[in-house]
């Protein structure tokens, strides 16, 4: 519903046929855009990352084949999420963003500015629990 409301038209050219079909043809050409096969593929590998991050080590050794066996299948998912991604015409995440170096620094201090923040949550809540 949201993409329908706020997801602005597209492009001049297709705004021709949307005239002649309606506004069901605004929509329809609305929820085209979206590119629902990146962001499954992107779920699943943010997905298949984090959940051995989540069990190895408490729930399961590292070394468990089911660790092993997710961290390959996220690897093989980002792979699979860029060639996806190289061909959409409007990709949930544009790849073109990481051929500049100030983008990829921008990401870099990102992460390590969230992994920090995170680590000193845990600490404090660990230190609670004591």
């Amino acid at each position: 519903m949201l993409v329908i409301i706020y997801l602005p038209s597209p492009p001049a050219d297709s705004e021709v046929t949307d005239a002649t079909n309606g506004n069901a043809g605004s929509q329809k050409s609305k929820l085209q855009r979206i590119d629902f096969q990146g962001s499954i593929l992107f779920a699943l590998a943010v997905l298949a990352l984090l959940l051995p991050i989540e069990l190895g080590g408490v729930k399961l050794p590292w070394s468990h084949p089911i660790i092993l066996s997710l961290f390959a299948l996220s690897a093989v998912l980002v792979f699979v999420f860029i060639a996806v991604e190289k061909r959409q015409e409007e990709p949930i995440l544009p790849l073109e963003i990481f051929h500049r170096r100030d983008a990829v620094f921008s990401f870099a201090i990102l992460g390590c500015q969230t992994a920090a923040q995170l680590g000193v949550c845990a600490h404090i809540y660990l230190k609670g629990l004591r």
